[in-house]
């Protein structure tokens, strides 16, 4: 329990520094498209920012998500669960942040992810 806590501790050091050194903005997401109509769109689990890539920007944003910082839509939502306990938490990050640096993971990061998603209102 010990090491998970200081690795999480590192974790998060390391990529709050990461972001301040590149000026990561979390307005900048742009997961969900606006439409009329349902959509249907791929996502890739771990790619967060649907950018095409799983970086470390990627495991900052579940971080940050996942203490409360950040505002995610419901196709981010799942996509973030990498280890598919229904929640985003630091576990999530880590196995981003290992997954962009090269290293072994576990959970569906790197799977594609099929979501639907609509801006029609509900009755």
């Amino acid at each position: 329990m010990r090491f998970k806590t200081i690795l999480t501790v590192i974790l998060t050091a390391s990529i709050l520094l990461t972001s301040t050194a590149v000026g990561i903005s979390a307005s900048g997401l742009t997961t969900d498209l606006k439409t009329s109509s349902d959509t249907t769109v791929i996502l890739t689990y771990g790619d967060i920012d649907n950018d095409g890539k799983i970086t470390a920007s990627d495991a900052l944003f579940a971080l940050r998500y996942s203490v409360g910082l950040e505002d995610f839509t419901n196709g981010q939502k799942v996509i973030s669960d990498v280890d598919s306990d229904n929640k985003t938490t630091s576990s999530d990050a880590l196995e981003i942040l290992r997954y962009s640096v090269g290293l072994k993971t576990t959970g569906k990061i790197g799977e594609k992810y099929k979501y639907t998603y609509s801006d029609k209102k509900q009755s």
